[in-house]
C-alpha cells in the first residue's frame, strides 16, 4: 500500500475515534450567561447582544379560549417562540385550554406587544406576561413593608423566630407560656439572627381545637406589646381581626394569616387601616379539616391559582404588593 494511502486509512481511522465533550448548562439569568460566555472568552460587546438570547423560559398561562389559544400559538410561533395547547383547539371542539409559551426574554416581549393589538382580551393577557417576565428578570431591590419598617430581601432569605404561647403547639410544646418566659425566649432568638418575630396564639396543628378570642388576645397582646417596646419587629400568626387588630396597635408590623384573610371577612380592612404587612398562607380547609395532599391533581398549579387569587383580594382590599408575602403552606395539606 502506498504511504499516502496509509495516511488516509489512519487519519479516517482516527477520525473516526473523535469525540468531542458535550455538556449541559443550566443558564437562568443574563448575569449566568455572561459568566459562561467570560469562562469561553467571548468578546465583551458580542456578550451584551447574546446574554438575552441564552436565558430561556416556560410561561404557564391558564383559562384560554380556543379563539385566544389559536391567536396565542399563532403570535407565539411569529415571534420566534412556541406555545404547546390542548388537541382541538385548532378546530375549536373544545372551550378552553391552558398553554404553556416558551422562548427567550426578547420572544416573549414581543410576543406580548403582538398581543396588544389582538381581540378577545389578548392585550390583558400580554401585560400578565410582561409582569410574569418582570417578576423573573427582576435582580434589583426587593422589599416586604410592614407597618413601620421594611424588610429587605433583595439579598437572600430573612429568619422568623416563631414564638407560640400556646399550651397545645405541636412544634415546642407549650414551652413559651408567661409572658416573661415568651419575652425571654424572643430576644435569645433576635441575638442568634431573627429578624422578624412571629407570636402565635393558637396552635395550627392538625386537629387542634379553635381559641376564644379574648383568650388569644390575652395570650398574644402583651408579649407583641414589650417585644415592639424593645426594638423587635413582630408579626403575628392570627387568623382573628379582633387579635390582629389589637396586635398591631401594640406594635406589630405584619399579620400571618394561615386563612390567607378568609376565616376573617374583616381581616382584610384590618390590615389596609393599620397599613400593616400580611402573609397569606395555601390552605385546603382548617386545622380540623385538612385534605390530603393525594387530592391535588397538579400540586404546584392549584397552589400557584390559590395564592394568586387571595394575593388579588388583598390587592383589591388596597393592600400594596410590596406589604403581601404569600406562603406555600407546606404540612397544611
Amino acid at each position: 500500500m502506498a504511504d499516502n494511502e496509509v495516511w488516509r486509512t489512519n487519519r479516517r481511522f482516527a477520525e473516526s475515534q473523535l469525540r468531542f465533550r458535550v455538556r449541559s448548562i443550566d443558564i437562568a439569568s443574563a448575569e449566568a450567561a455572561g459568566i459562561e460566555m467570560r469562562r469561553v472568552g467571548v468578546d465583551p460587546a458580542g456578550m451584551a447582544l447574546m446574554a438575552p438570547k441564552e436565558v430561556f423560559f416556560n410561561l404557564k398561562i391558564a383559562g384560554l379560549t380556543a379563539p385566544q389559544a389559536n391567536i396565542l400559538k399563532q403570535d407565539a410561533i411569529a415571534s420566534g417562540g412556541e406555545a404547546a395547547v390542548a388537541k382541538g383547539v385548532v378546530s375549536c371542539e373544545i372551550n378552553s385550554t391552558d398553554a404553556i409559551l416558551s422562548g427567550t426574554v426578547k420572544q416573549l416581549r414581543r410576543l406580548a406587544d403582538k398581543l396588544k393589538a389582538q381581540p378577545y382580551g389578548l392585550p390583558i393577557a400580554g401585560k400578565s406576561i410582561n409582569e410574569a417576565l418582570d417578576r423573573l428578570t427582576n435582580r434589583g431591590h426587593l422589599v416586604f413593608k410592614g407597618r413601620s419598617r421594611s424588610f429587605d430581601v433583595s439579598k437572600g432569605a430573612l429568619v422568623m423566630g416563631v414564638l407560640n404561647v400556646t399550651p397545645d403547639s405541636f412544634y415546642d410544646g407549650g414551652r413559651y407560656q408567661g409572658k416573661n418566659v415568651a419575652i425571654e425566649a424572643a430576644l435569645r432568638m433576635a441575638d442568634e439572627g431573627a429578624d422578624i418575630i412571629d407570636v402565635g396564639g393558637e396552635s395550627s396543628r392538625p386537629g387542634a381545637d379553635d381559641v376564644p378570642v379574648e383568650e388569644e388576645i390575652r395570650r398574644v397582646v402583651p408579649v407583641v406589646e414589650e417585644l415592639s417596646k424593645r426594638g423587635l419587629a413582630v408579626s403575628v400568626d392570627t387568623v382573628k381581626s379582633r387579635v390582629a387588630d389589637l396586635a398591631l396597635f401594640a406594635g406589630a408590623e405584619a399579620i400571618n394569616d394561615i386563612s390567607a384573610m378568609q376565616s376573617d371577612i374583616l381581616m382584610a380592612e384590618v390590615v389596609k387601616r393599620h397599613g400593616a404587612g400580611v402573609a397569606l398562607m395555601h390552605m385546603r380547609g382548617t386545622p380540623k379539616t385538612m385534605r390530603s395532599e393525594t387530592d391535588y391533581e397538579d400540586i404546584m398549579g392549584e397552589i400557584f391559582d390559590y395564592l394568586f387569587g387571595r394575593v388579588e383580594v388583598a390587592e383589591g382590599f388596597g393592600i400594596d404588593r410590596e406589604k403581601i408575602a404569600i406562603d406555600p403552606g407546606v404540612g397544611f395539606a
